[in-house]
């Protein structure tokens, strides 16, 4: 058995949680975690220890950062006492922060004197080359870099540590989590515009997305609007959004607030039968559970991994939004679409590890 530090966005956001779920559910080592002080309800498996940091050593943290320039430093003396490090994510590498920041997250790795596997990450954006030659020097480094889009992966083939696959959330065993189906019911997953698309205006997406509720719930569905990281505006936006409606619709409509609870908010999309997806993740989970899905994409991110599994049916880029024909809009229109050949592509990103952790079901 190997002892495995796990790196991850721990800020209670869905799509992160269930990553950290679906490779502790795989293996039988025992993996750390460093949780910020933030860390919200999400209880990892029992082979997941938690350590978190007192508010004296996230400050002491943050000093030594700007002192010694290498972030997160107590993580980094943490990983070394394991003998590997897995750093697990979707957008882990966007160019947010300046080219310090990732400098300095250069400088962990390259301390860091342990081996090291970047799993399910897609890079962007991007703003100039300087941000390209910081992370081939990152991804250089590491024993193995498996990318979720094969937009990521072109920037850096010529590596030879890194390849593509597609995301790891297509591994999830989905029959842990199959309910009935609750009716005619619609998840929209919902974002704040402003905070993950610049020049969106938020009274577009959140008008235009209070009208599709409308027009839902016209077609005889109930409609929950669900937030999948609170740290990001989810459950403000949401709100909004259902202050928007008529008093007689907004009673009907559900807010419904990822907390932790992931079975609970797995089995909530398992029981719809449509998902309305402005996350990421609400695309994937909702191709994976069998439903129809309407995309509505925020960044090149979505589109890329719609472009690889050639996801058929109607979807709308948030940055170009009056450029589609919302009168034409039918939800009985949407199309469900096959990921068998994902499923079986994402057990991929596993590859490397599976040579050198224990599988439990082998």
């Amino acid at each position: 058995m190997k002892n495995v530090f796990l790196r991850f966005y721990d800020q209670t956001n869905l799509g992160d949680d269930l990553f950290v779920e679906i490779i502790a559910d795989r293996y039988a080592d025992r993996f750390t975690v460093v949780r910020p002080r933030s860390a919200g309800g999400y209880r990892p498996p029992d082979n997941v220890d938690c350590r978190r940091n007192s508010l004296v050593v996230a400050v002491v943290d943050r000093l030594l950062e700007n002192l010694v320039g290498i972030r997160s430093l107590v993580s980094l003396l943490q990983a070394r006492k394991s003998d590997l490090m897995v750093y697990i994510g979707g957008s882990l590498f966007m160019q947010t922060g300046g080219l310090r920041r990732w400098r300095r997250e250069d400088r962990f790795f390259a301390l860091l004197g342990r081996p090291f596997y970047i799993l399910g990450s897609n890079v962007g954006p991007v703003l100039n080359e300087k941000f390209i030659t910081i992370l081939a020097k990152t991804f250089g480094r590491a024993r193995d870099v498996c990318f979720r889009d094969q937009a990521s992966y072109a920037m850096f083939d010529q590596l030879g540590s890194t390849r593509v696959s597609t995301d790891v959330a297509f591994t999830l065993d989905t029959e842990k989590y199959s309910t009935a189906r609750e009716g005619d019911s619609v998840v929209f997953s919902i974002v704040d515009v402003e905070r993950k698309c610049d020049g969106v205006p938020r009274d577009v997406y959140e008008g235009q997305v209070a009208d599709l509720v409308e027009k839902f719930s016209a077609k005889g569905f109930s409609v929950s609007l669900m937030s999948f990281c609170r740290a990001e505006g989810d459950e403000d936006a949401a709100r909004r959004i259902a202050g928007r409606l008529d008093p007689s619709l907004s009673r009907d409509v559900e807010l419904y607030f990822y907390n932790g609870d992931l079975t609970a908010a797995l089995e909530k999309i398992s029981s719809s039968k449509v998902i309305v997806a402005s996350r990421f993740h609400a695309t994937v989970l909702g191709l994976l559970f069998g439903k129809k899905v309407f995309p509505m994409y925020y960044s090149d991110k979505m589109r890329n991994v719609m472009d690889d599994i050639g996801f058929r049916g109607p979807s709308v880029d948030m940055r170009r939004m009056s450029s589609f024909d919302w009168s034409e809009f039918d939800p009985e229109e949407l199309e469900f679409n096959d990921v068998g050949r994902q499923r079986v592509c994402a057990q991929e990103q596993f590859a490397e590890l599976d040579r050198v952790l224990t599988r439990r079901d082998r």
